[in-house]
């Protein structure tokens, strides 16, 4: 009679156990749940400086166009491609530029599922993906016109079809050209989204050559696979390297060299940013390190036949420990640590690129191994069930009461300030009284001009200044202009500087003060009007 599988195989890569009906009908279910949580409010909120870059470039006459400005931008093209699209079909406004990220995040909850239950059951699966769902960061990232929530994607897919490859190969197994096929293009079409996506892949090719060495078997065909990926990604690597280098451009930028303190402010940022939930999870974590290692030693052979050396082993005595470093967990701590690890310590010594939704690749692992942990714990299981919804009810807690995600604007809210000059100011004087309008904003001006000209105002920006350093433009703007009326705009992250805001108030007379206060940024919109001549 035939083993089950999950004996036969290796269970680092699989385990093999049943779905049943009801575990696909819970998913759907979840799944339904988290495009609720990631289509609503989708279009709420105006678009920050780095969505307005993404517009910038979805408006792109062609996909051929969008491709060849990428080469120039330090990013990879396929999100943007995707995004051109959208755009083309559905519009210029945020739903539309958001609604390939949204589509990502939704798409990621049901990978997540297939992930975790084939390293484990579909028990793990199901926590893994409710997490997922109602956690603050995958949903801001998929509310998100950037490419963070679909990198994560197609990682997860990569991933999902990635394990059931090397557990073939390392079962003595042929190389089926069809999986192998697919996995190359989900692993190419990651890097083709997010460098960090490469940082991914390149980590999973990593972890197969050192399990292929230690188990002595097969490395040649996992470098063959890992050809077909680079083979899949060639059209871009000129890119890549033109890209790789220009990252000295970096340098001067807002990135810093990150402390060893910023470590844990990541973790903690995986759980909703905040230290209670992260805390509670590394108590699972470590719970569910002993509970492993305490199964290892449980399972060791006790007899001395069982003690002696196997083909290709180290003994008995150590078998505890390759019943260890052989269950999933490894490959989840791998997937968890390493790439933050790597560009930690490469931000140390090169361009400093730790930067925390970079790194959402790694999200995923922190989830499944949450929810083995809580699987794992010595408890029945309609008790386990029962934790692990009250910890889901906290997440959503912290989601709508303490981070009040859907009640307060994320964002600075541009589109709002331009709606309401069009609103105040709906005609021009003449051309020698006309009012004017200062930006005192680091993003890219044109996303005012662009809210004012959806608001029906003929008001474009005249000046953009960002610091007190400005304040010479601004003085020699006014003299030349003697503008009836001003408009400053301080949005995203400018804040009215002491100098500035003492000059004009000693130029020109304050009539008004729109805010807009959010839980990131604070707007304000500032109107003066000329003194009179006395």
């Amino acid at each position: 009679m035939n083993q089950p599988l999950s004996q036969t195989a290796p269970r680092l890569f699989g385990s093999y156990q049943p779905v049943p009906r009801t575990a696909w009908i819970v998913l759907a279910v979840v799944t339904a749940a988290a495009a609720v949580l990631r289509f609503y409010h989708l279009g709420h909120e105006s678009f920050w400086l780095d969505e307005f870059f993404t517009l910038d470039i979805a408006r792109e006459p062609s996909a051929a166009a969008v491709w060849s400005r990428m080469h120039e931008e330090l990013q990879p093209p396929l999100y943007f491609i995707l995004a051109h699209f959208s755009v083309a079909l559905c519009g210029a406004d945020e739903f539309a530029l958001r609604l390939p990220s949204a589509l990502g995040g939704i798409l990621t909850v049901p990978l997540v599922f297939l992930v975790a239950q084939r390293l484990y059951t579909h028990r793990e699966g199901l926590l893994a993906a409710g997490f997922t769902a109602i956690l603050l960061q995958p949903i801001a990232y998929s509310q998100e016109a950037r490419n963070y929530a679909l990198v994560v994607m197609l990682t997860l897919a990569a991933t999902a079809c990635w394990l059931p490859l090397m557990e073939g190969l390392f079962a003595a197994k042929r190389l089926r050209p069809g999986p192998a096929i697919g996995y190359a293009l989900l692993a190419a079409a990651s890097c083709y989204t997010h460098y960090f996506g490469l940082l991914l892949i390149g980590c999973q090719c990593g972890f197969a050559c050192l399990y292929a060495c230690l188990k002595r078997a097969r490395l040649a065909t996992v470098l063959l696979l890992y050809g077909l990926v680079l083979l899949a990604y060639l059209p871009w690597l000129p890119s890549f390297l033109h890209h790789f280098g220009r990252s000295k451009d970096f340098e001067d930028s807002f990135l810093k060299r990150p402390k060893l303190e910023d470590l844990e402010k990541f973790y903690r940022f995986l759980f909703n940013d905040t230290r209670y939930l992260l805390a509670f999870a590394l108590l699972l974590y470590l719970a569910l390190l002993f509970i492993a290692l305490k199964s290892a030693r449980a399972a060791a052979p006790k007899s001395a036949d069982a003690a002696s050396p196997a083909p290709g082993g180290s003994g008995g005595n150590t078998s505890w420990l390759r019943r260890f470093l052989d269950a999933p967990g490894l490959l989840l701590a791998f997937w968890l640590a390493a790439p933050v690890a790597l560009m930690w310590v490469k931000s140390q010594f090169g361009v400093p690129l730790f930067v925390f939704r970079y790194l959402l690749i790694v999200m995923p692992a922190a989830y499944i191994l949450l929810a083995r942990a809580l699987c794992r714990l010595p408890l029945p299981a309609a008790r386990q069930y029962l934790y692990a919804a009250a910890l889901g009810l906290v997440m959503l807690w912290h989601l709508f009461c303490v981070r009040a995600y859907y009640g307060a604007a994320q964002k600075a809210q541009v589109r709002d300030a331009a709606a309401y000059i069009a609103a105040h100011e709906p005609r021009l004087d003449s051309a020698a009284r006309a009012p004017a309008l200062l930006a005192y904003m680091s993003a890219d001006t044109r996303m005012l001009d662009y809210y004012l000209e959806r608001a029906g105002s003929p008001l474009r920006v005249d000046l953009a200044a960002f610091t007190d350093d400005d304040l010479p433009a601004v003085r020699a703007f006014l003299e030349a202009r003697k503008p009836k009326r001003l408009w400053v705009l301080f949005a995203y992250p400018g804040r009215p500087g002491p100098r500035m805001m003492e000059f004009l108030r000693e130029r020109l007379r304050a009539t008004g003060c729109q805010t807009w206060s959010e839980a990131k940024v604070k707007t304000q919109l500032w109107r003066f009007e000329a003194r009179e001549k006395e």
